[in-house]
């Protein structure tokens, strides 16, 4: 799907509806020339980018393309609320794209992702219980790098499971992972969650800037050797006192905003059932990537692994977290690449 002077933008089924073919159509992206390549049966028109041009699509692909040059699978609309992936029901299995998203609208519940799992509503609003035999939404996605310009990049919500590894989900203009609602499980492995929650930029009436790594709301979260940084608000946040579950081991937590690490709080059923474990937070430091996309962003944009500065103090204390490697102020823990 690329050649060397070539990325891959975009690839949706072809539909017999013209329009449909000008918004969805699979063609080739010159990111050298900043152009499509001409392709009247791709739909390549006036209609074939939704806001703005291309020029956001060249600035990304340039500053995200690595030397292994893989599909990007591109989502710019003007529909409120719309992700590039959607699953409802069954099984997906996602692996190598590079997903970059944009849409109108702030509902980052349901819909201005780049992945959304999710089951549909039923007639009277609520999610439907998929039953067996039949399966509910999953999510299988490995070897990705996702990222949304207008919301989050990856939501888990009411009931749905998802099974992320090696991935990069960096620079959304919200939260990173979302994970919330009954039921609700995700497995997160040797993922980097690096600089979300920026706000929207691109949009007037976006969303605002403020939003953590990773936030678990309802269900279970189970990360093992992951790299959460540099977010704007928390790394990982797990709220509820009943109904979340929050598991993490051999990850760091580096430069998030305010806390590094946000536990259910203290005496709570969802504190007596999450851990931490083995970890390293610290307030300032080398990022330590463990992702194959995110270390090719990084080699593109050198600034991504520099120590950083003038960042607020660790709010946790090392006692409330035994098992963690914690940093205090003004100490600087340096891990190498």
């Amino acid at each position: 799907l690329s050649s060397p002077s070539k990325s891959f933008a975009g690839c949706h089924s072809r539909r017999t509806s013209a329009s449909l073919r000008q918004m969805f159509g699979c063609r080739y992206y010159n990111s050298a020339a900043n152009t499509f390549d001409s392709d009247e049966s791709a739909g390549n028109g006036p209609e074939g980018i939704a806001s703005g041009g291309t020029s956001w699509i060249h600035d990304q692909i340039s500053h995200n393309d690595g030397p292994n040059q893989s599909p990007f699978l591109v989502l710019d609309s003007k529909r409120h609320n719309e992700p590039v992936i959607r699953v409802r029901q069954g099984v997906v299995n996602i692996k190598g794209l590079k997903i970059l998203h944009s849409c109108m609208g702030t509902d980052i519940w349901n819909g201005n992702a780049a992945v959304q799992v999710q089951p549909p509503f039923g007639t009277d609003g609520a999610p439907v219980r998929i039953a067996a035999p039949s399966v509910g939404p999953t999510a299988n996605v490995s070897c990705c790098d996702i990222m949304s310009l207008s919301g989050r990049g990856f939501v888990n919500i009411d009931g749905g499971l998802s099974r992320i590894f090696n991935c990069n989900i960096h620079n959304s203009a919200a939260t990173g992972i979302y994970v919330g609602g009954a039921g609700s499980r995700a497995l997160i492995t040797q993922t980097d969650v690096v600089e979300n929650g920026n706000g929207d930029n691109r949009h007037a009436r976006g969303v605002a800037r403020g939003h953590s790594g990773v936030y678990l709301e309802q269900g279970l979260a189970k990360i093992i050797d992951c790299n959460i940084s540099k977010n704007s608000l928390t790394g990982i946040s797990a709220v509820s006192g009943e109904h979340a579950t929050l598991n993490i081991e051999q990850s760091d937590l580096i430069a998030n905003g305010s806390l590094q690490l946000e536990m259910p709080p203290i005496g709570t059923p969802s504190r007596n059932r999450s851990s931490s474990r083995d970890n390293t937070i610290a307030a300032r430091g080398t990022i330590r990537l463990r992702s194959k996309f995110g270390k090719e962003r990084a080699a593109a944009n050198a600034n991504l692994t520099s120590p950083t500065t003038a960042l607020p103090p660790l709010p946790q204390s090392p006692s409330e977290f035994p098992d963690d490697r914690v940093m205090r102020a003004g100490q600087v823990m340096v891990v190498d690449n």
